[in-house]
């Protein structure tokens, strides 16, 4: 009985090691700013770049299936989620359009990434 309760643990570890739960134990709280990038590919992705420094974070959002969501209407938005460093995904709680000003450049510049 040991043994196979030892079995059933290990493999529950196993498991939510695979999974997008296991992670949030270890993120932090993380408020950014930047540009949405969707990848059209089988699985729907979304990304926010940071113009001043080129880096890209992958967005992962709890209640919305990614088919769902379009972000065309949007330039640059702030977004504030729980970040988890090692697979660099942000897990989004709010998303909102940003009431900074963004120079003309940058939105050139991110429209071209699309």
């Amino acid at each position: 009985m040991k043994r196979m309760s030892l079995y059933v643990l290990i493999g529950l570890t196993i498991s939510l090691t695979q999974c997008d739960i296991l992670p949030l134990t270890k993120a932090t709280e993380l408020s950014t700013a930047g540009f949405i990038i969707t990848e059209d590919d089988r699985d729907k992705k979304f990304y926010l770049q940071d113009i001043e420094d080129g880096s890209v974070i992958e967005l992962k959002f709890f209640f919305d299936s990614n088919e769902d969501l379009h972000f065309d209407e949007f330039n640059y938005v702030e977004v504030k989620g729980l970040f988890t460093k090692a697979k660099n995904v942000l897990y989004v709680e709010e998303l909102h359009p940003s009431t900074k000003e963004c120079n003309a450049s940058s939105i050139a510049l991110a429209s071209a990434l699309h």
